[in-house]
């Protein structure tokens, strides 16, 4: 009961703006993630936003889970023309108010890791070129894991990367070979040398998978999960299943492991390998989407923030490390201000 009302208190300290600090800010950061599915959570969600959009002051990023459920569509005019309707839902209020707006793509952008993926992802990235609007960007560009630092002023940066592409089962890379970075290593390797770069600065690494989280990817499950586990798959579903509800988290984190789950191999080697290089950079904090909702976690010296409650939920266990968790519908924002002071809120 202490936590509950504990979680109410900590909401609202959040999400009380500065206002004796809000002329001194220099930069926000808007955080959105897994913002694929235009329903009214996500039209609401987005609105309000746009509405704290600082014009010539803001950049948004879309933390990936653009499109659902598939990713851009390769065959079939009414198809992608609501897939491109989606991606407009998400960066048309942004640009209207004067950010500039930035895609990393998801699991969901790479289908699911479905053969075509790579060419959903591409087609995804593609149509967003097209628009000519240099404020709208597809990190990284040509569907390359490369990391890409965007500077968001002398004191601040956003390191942008694709997750996807370490977990991703068939081809990743492209024909032309275009890329820089073309195994996991040299991703790592440029990584390693951007973090140094901007060692004195304050860093956002941004990708789709959270290095923490207190949901299922991260393989935390709550009381709801073992009642009702068939809301993870549809919100609505409270069907009691309260038997087959326990066996699936043990099932899920031993012996059907998804790579888009913490406790599978792949996971565990991207999320150790950031680990060691993120380790000795005391003014970085990760942004992911992925589990839904929103979450801000503070493990050993790493924080963490998960903002992927645009369009969908999940449950949050209340973890030691978790200082903030809301399971319905959230984003987060970032306000570097020019002392290089920081402030979170959700």
């Amino acid at each position: 009961m202490l936590f509950k009302y504990m979680k109410y208190l900590l909401s609202l300290v959040f999400l009380s703006y500065s206002f004796a600090g809000l002329a001194q800010i220099k930069e926000r950061i808007i955080l959105i993630g897994d913002a694929g599915e235009i329903n009214a959570s996500q039209q609401a969600l987005i609105a309000h936003a746009a509405q704290q959009v600082q014009k010539e002051h803001t950049h948004v990023f879309y933390l990936g889970d653009n499109i659902y459920p598939d990713g851009m569509p390769l065959h079939g005019e009414a198809e992608i023309r609501d897939a491109q309707a989606i991606l407009k839902s998400q960066y048309e209020p942004m640009l209207a108010q004067g950010a500039w707006v930035y895609f990393i793509a998801g699991n969901h952008d790479w289908n699911y890791s479905q053969k075509d993926g790579l060419a959903r992802m591409l087609a995804q990235s593609d149509f967003l070129n097209q628009q000519q609007n240099p404020k709208l960007n597809y990190l990284p560009k040509g569907g390359c894991p490369d990391p890409v630092a965007v500077e968001l002023s002398d004191n601040s940066v956003v390191i942008a990367y694709d997750s996807e592409w370490f977990l991703y089962r068939y081809t990743r890379n492209q024909v032309d070979d275009s890329c820089d970075c073309k195994m996991p290593m040299e991703v790592f390797t440029k990584l390693d040398e951007l973090l140094y770069t901007y060692k004195d600065k304050f860093v956002i690494l941004a990708g789709h998978h959270p290095m923490y989280s207190y949901s299922v990817h991260g393989g935390y499950y709550t009381l709801r999960d073992h009642l009702f586990p068939l809301t993870n798959i549809n919100s609505k579903l409270y069907i009691p299943l309260p038997v087959v509800g326990s066996l699936y988290p043990l099932f899920r984190n031993t012996v059907f492991l998804n790579a888009e789950d913490k406790a599978h191999p792949s996971y565990t080697y991207l999320y150790e390998n950031i680990s060691k290089l993120t380790a000795n950079h005391p003014n970085l904090i990760f942004a992911s989407g992925h589990d839904h909702g929103v979450q801000y976690i503070k493990k050993d010296k790493a924080t963490q923030i998960v903002s992927g409650g645009a369009s969908k939920s999940n449950s949050i266990y209340t973890g030691k490390d978790l200082l903030f968790g809301y399971a319905k519908g959230g984003y987060a924002v970032v306000d570097v201000f020019a002392d290089g002071e920081r402030e979170v809120k959700f």
